[in-house]
């Protein structure tokens, strides 16, 4: 599954990817990951060094961003490297301070990694393994069993590594919460809450005030219209009128 999932990368990741192991970094995808596939095979990467590496890349892909302003009562505290280590230690997660996200994913969404640097930022790692089923219709099928018809259709089942990271610039106090892309639409709302559920005994994020991106939204697709874009749109549709 790891491979499978440096295999969707695009290739420019791939190449840069090779190039800092010093392995040959030229050729289709095809060639990248039989260039992948011969160095796990000779011992010279580990499938620990692959996950390392979409750690750093799969938050900047696909997702969806909730934006928040911090709480002016609370950042002073995390700003201070002896009260942000008291307080994870006093609520039994400072284990999880620097720690990598982990190999086996957990089937329910669980804090797995905390990254602090001292006056500067916050950083709450969580994952999650994703199950569903993907439609292959060109394998669907049409019988007959005892003179009835019966239509058969076709699914796949994929497993997705979801993450979630919450964000906290404490020197600006805002904060944002990235939630890798999932299968079907919908469904982010209840994913931040399941976040927010987990880090309440000792980060409660109903503190922290969500901002409201319409209007922003709004003009920045009437800029793109304009021809002075400041943001490419892949995709935009509104809900109402207003």
């Amino acid at each position: 599954m790891i491979f499978d999932y440096f295999g969707d990368l695009k290739s420019e990741y791939i190449r840069s990817f090779l190039g800092s192991r010093n392995l040959h970094r030229s050729g289709p995808k095809t060639q990248l990951m039989v260039n992948i596939r011969e160095g796990i095979d000779s011992g010279g990467l580990h499938y620990a060094d692959l996950v390392n590496f979409l750690d750093t890349v799969i938050p900047w892909g696909k997702q969806h961003v909730f934006l928040y302003d911090g709480p002016e009562t609370e950042v002073e505290n995390w700003r201070l490297q002896e009260y942000c280590h008291q307080h994870l230690q006093q609520n039994n997660v400072i284990q999880l301070l620097r720690e990598k996200l982990p190999l086996i994913l957990p089937r329910r969404l669980s804090i797995s990694s905390i990254q602090y640097t001292p006056g500067e930022e916050l950083k709450i790692l969580a994952v999650q393994r994703r199950e569903y089923k993907e439609r292959y219709p060109e394998h669907d099928d049409n019988l007959t069993v005892d003179g009835v018809h019966i239509e058969r259709h076709a699914y796949r089942q994929e497993v997705l590594r979801g993450i979630i990271i919450f964000n906290w610039n404490l020197v600006s106090n805002q904060a944002r919460l990235q939630i890798s892309q999932l299968p079907s639409k919908g469904g982010y709302e209840t994913a931040e809450e399941t976040f927010k559920t987990l880090t309440q005994p000792w980060l409660p994020l109903n503190l922290f005030n969500k901002v409201d991106l319409r209007r922003s939204i709004t003009r920045l697709n009437e800029l793109e219209c304009a021809g002075t874009p400041e943001a490419r749109s892949h995709g935009l549709s509104y809900r109402t009128l207003g």
